[in-house]
């Protein structure tokens, strides 16, 4: 069980690094604070796909529906950590505020990916 919750908390961390950072084009960036915009429809979109590969790989594909079911909903939890970051956070990269806003996005990002480890191993 706990190799098998290591598994998922590499894949989906490897995951969110490929989908925030090398995936992000700056459509997505700009858009992000904009509810319902398709630019962070289409970055949080990024997110449920990784979402679903990464748990397929892992958990396999006996699995689909609760993988396609918790892909669904790490989507739309990332979108509103990222809407609510964009919304309220600060833009300014030279401004401390800035990195801690940051920081904290990150940190709920991944503290969902715990929760979903969790929740697939239980």
């Amino acid at each position: 069980m706990e190799y098998t919750a290591l598994l998922i908390m590499t894949a989906l961390l490897i995951k969110h690094y490929i989908c925030d950072f090398p995936l992000q084009t700056e459509f997505q960036l700009k858009n992000k604070g904009t509810y319902w915009h398709p630019g962070g429809l289409q970055h949080s979109m990024y997110h449920g796909i990784g979402t679903l590969l990464a748990l397929g790989i892992v958990l396999g594909i006996n699995y689909w529906f609760f993988i396609l079911v918790i892909a669904f909903a790490d989507a739309v939890i990332h979108y509103h950590i990222d809407w609510i970051k964009m919304r309220w956070g600060c833009g300014d990269i030279s401004k401390r505020q800035f990195w801690s806003h940051l920081g904290l996005d990150q940190l709920a990002h991944q503290l969902v990916y715990v929760a979903i480890a969790y929740i697939c191993v239980v």
